[in-house]
């Protein structure tokens, strides 16, 4: 039983091996130029351009090496992507060709999300469930999911096109912070916050309200390019509650390139006793 994701998530690639999930990577395509520190710069057109793996990169994960008892997909939200509805080619590629049964997931969620969504699957491949019920882990660990964000750049957010030219203009001179929330595949924006320390402080409130008597959080921090304040984050977050499970990762570059660096992410959900 093998559970494969793409490079939207925010995981170690050592970490998902130790965990047997196998990453298929996203990468900038060609017409990007590279930026400063590995930072992917814009098209000419102003626009970040990142490509999600092909139907044949997932086929690729899917049968090699062959896994007769099944293979588990979870993506980056088919909203933000491409990726899904690569995966889900591929899944009917591997049934036409003869190769084992495969379910597609959507984690409705990116980078530190996904990888909590990833990670359920991994855990339920572990202990031998077949293909559909290591699927539904993964599906119920979505539902349970929050992501909220601070944006680390207001011009990558008007470059990718989520935010007119003008409010980018008027946020910088005001020195606001954008936050989001991520659920469900949705991105809402939140009241921005006047100062980075708020932002943070911000979602580490957000947890804290969100805490659940006898529950054991599973927290993921990520990051583009702010590896210190997402430490710092997780050991804030791992002092309020009794964690399962803190990871810290670095977002892959389609998060870099849409919402710069300096992003920060928090996700978590709680598993409950016997889970």
């Amino acid at each position: 039983m093998r559970v494969v994701t793409d490079g939207a998530v925010a995981l170690d690639p050592r970490d998902a091996a130790a965990c047997g999930l196998r990453i298929v990577p996203m990468t900038v395509e060609a017409g990007t130029r590279p930026g400063h520190g590995g930072v992917p710069a814009a098209d000419p057109d102003g626009r970040p351009r990142t490509s999600a793996p092909s139907p044949g990169r997932f086929l690729e994960a899917v049968t090699d090496p062959p896994a007769p008892a099944g293979v588990v997909i979870v993506t980056v939200a088919g909203t933000l992507s491409a990726a899904h509805r690569a995966a889900a080619l591929a899944a009917r590629l591997s049934a036409r060709e003869g190769g084992p049964p495969v379910e597609v997931v959507d984690s409705g969620s990116a980078a530190g999300g996904q990888a909590l969504v990833a990670l359920a699957a991994a855990r339920a491949a572990a202990d031998g469930l077949p293909a559909a019920a290591v699927a539904e882990a993964a599906r119920a660990a979505a539902a349970d999911l929050r992501l909220l964000g601070v944006v680390g750049s207001l011009d990558a957010v008007v470059r990718g096109g989520r935010l007119p030219g003008v409010a980018g203009a008027a946020g910088r001179l005001a020195g606001l912070h954008a936050m989001f929330e991520l659920r469900s595949g949705r991105v809402r924006p939140l009241r921005p916050a006047f100062s980075r320390p708020a932002a943070i402080g911000r979602l580490l409130a957000a947890f804290r309200r969100d805490l659940r008597p006898g529950g054991a959080a599973e927290i993921a921090v990520s990051h583009a390019c702010a590896a210190r304040e997402a430490e710092a984050l997780a050991e804030e977050l791992s002092a309020c509650a009794p964690a399962a499970l803190v990871l810290v990762g670095a977002a892959g570059p389609a998060i870099v390139a849409h919402a710069g660096p300096g992003t920060l992410g928090l996700a978590w959900r709680w598993r409950r006793p016997g889970r």
